[in-house]
């Protein structure tokens, strides 16, 4: 059930709260999608142009990840609002502020995603799914020595992805060779001729904002 301000359906919302129906509210798409893959019912999601899972088609866009609407969420009554942990304290304490019950999680890297769909599989109570996913995730940590770059690209810019970045950790841990693995952040600018000096094998390229823009 989503917002509805009448007493008698706030009385059903806290009634099939206390029957131990979650009601799950995400903002960010990275968030729905480990929710969709627990089998997680998500009755709140991120305003996006990325395509959702089918499973959340029926859901309530809460406004976008970076400044989601609390009023909409409230009117959810939501029993958790699950977040990631990268956008400063201030985004946290206005979910605290709003008295809106939230659980940050760290998806900056392989290591956060893991710990993300453990932690979420024992509040959900779907353990089972969690160790499922979890042991695919290990499955295609396949060791290989392909040479990889990886691009960064949104509506007017591209950069490159160091070791330090969310895929750039990831092509390490599957033994692929990032050709700018080093630098001081998760993202680097280069010349075209450093990156055909590189030459690699294969290039990953990820969209952030306005994909088919982007693209």
């Amino acid at each position: 059930t989503v917002g509805c301000s009448s007493s008698e359906n706030n009385d059903i919302q806290t009634s099939e709260v206390k029957q131990g129906e979650e009601v799950v509210v995400a903002t960010s798409v990275a968030v729905t999608e480990i929710l969709d893959k627990l089998g997680v019912k998500v009755s709140g999601v991120p305003t996006t142009s990325y395509e959702l899972p089918e499973s959340v088609k029926n859901a309530t866009e809460v406004g976008s990840p970076m400044n989601p609407d609390m009023e909409i969420i409230k009117s959810l009554n939501p029993t958790v609002v699950v977040s990631v942990d990268t956008l400063g304290e201030d985004y946290k304490k206005t979910f605290t502020q709003n008295n809106i019950p939230s659980e940050f999680v760290n998806l900056t890297n392989v290591d956060g995603l893991k710990e993300t769909i453990k932690t979420l599989g024992e509040r959900f109570d779907k353990n089972d799914k969690a160790n499922e996913i979890l042991k695919e995730l290990e499955d295609k940590e396949a060791k290989n020595d392909e040479k990889v770059m990886i691009l960064f690209g949104a509506p007017g810019s591209v950069m490159i992805g160091t070791d330090k970045s969310y895929t750039g950790n990831l092509v390490q841990i599957c033994g692929g060779n990032n050709v700018f693995s080093e630098g001081n952040s998760s993202y680097i600018q280069v010349n075209m001729e450093e990156i055909i000096k590189a030459n690699p094998d294969k290039i990953l390229v990820t969209m952030h904002a306005l994909p088919e823009e982007t693209k």
